[in-house]
């Protein structure tokens, strides 16, 4: 089972990455999960749907590819 990264206090990711543990691109996949489990997809209409129950809505913009070099740098740097 593939630990849950978004669990833990930033320190421990730090200590966990730079003990190699995990990468940067793994915490994001974790972050980005759960993003699109609780944030949901963007709203359908302006009027509430069934499909948006639940969800929090709470990022107007998520920046995936952006994201994605980021980690790969961060990686990088740390290989």
């Amino acid at each position: 089972m593939t630990p849950s990264w978004t669990d833990l206090p930033a320190h421990e990711l730090v200590r966990r990455l730079r003990a190699g543990e995990t990468t940067a691109a793994a915490i994001l996949d974790s972050a980005l999960d759960r993003i699109r489990r609780v944030d949901g997809p963007p709203p359908t209409t302006s009027a509430a749907s069934p499909l948006d129950a639940g969800h929090v809505h709470a990022f107007i913009t998520v920046t995936e590819e952006r994201a994605r070099r980021q980690a790969q740098a961060i990686d990088a740097d740390l290989a």
